[in-house]
């Protein structure tokens, strides 16, 4: 699997947009590494921006899917220098760390499924 397919495929649980996923693809020179990263590392760093915004408004759902993006993008933008000297081993997980560790913290909600049919017409337990 491709790595931008890697990503786009991380929608569902939020930790990407499928959306900017492709915006960023656009903006990448193909088989230019530096501009892979510079490309995936700009846009996380746009994020984090965003949600220390959003976070600073209260907005705590909005900060956290931000960081979490961001998180997500960031590790994109290493993945290509990976094996690169000039990278430290823990540097992208530690700022991946870092930037959903500053995410806050949501409260959770149960929900309680009733007893009702399914769509195959089964009752749901």
């Amino acid at each position: 699997m491709g790595r931008l397919q890697r990503s786009a495929g991380k929608a569902d649980s939020e930790m990407a947009n499928v959306g900017e996923c492709l915006a960023i693809a656009g903006q990448i020179t193909p088989g230019d590494g530096d501009s892979w990263y510079r490309v995936w590392s700009g846009f996380g760093a746009r994020l984090v921006s965003q949600a220390r915004e959003a976070a600073g408004a209260g907005h705590r759902v909005s900060a956290r899917g931000a960081y979490l993006r961001a998180a997500e993008y960031f590790w994109q933008a290493f993945f290509v220098h990976r094996d690169d000297a000039i990278f430290k081993p823990n540097q992208p997980k530690a700022t991946a760390r870092n930037t959903v560790g500053a995410a806050p913290s949501v409260p959770r909600t149960r929900i309680r499924r009733q007893n009702t049919s399914g769509p195959s017409g089964n009752p749901r337990k």
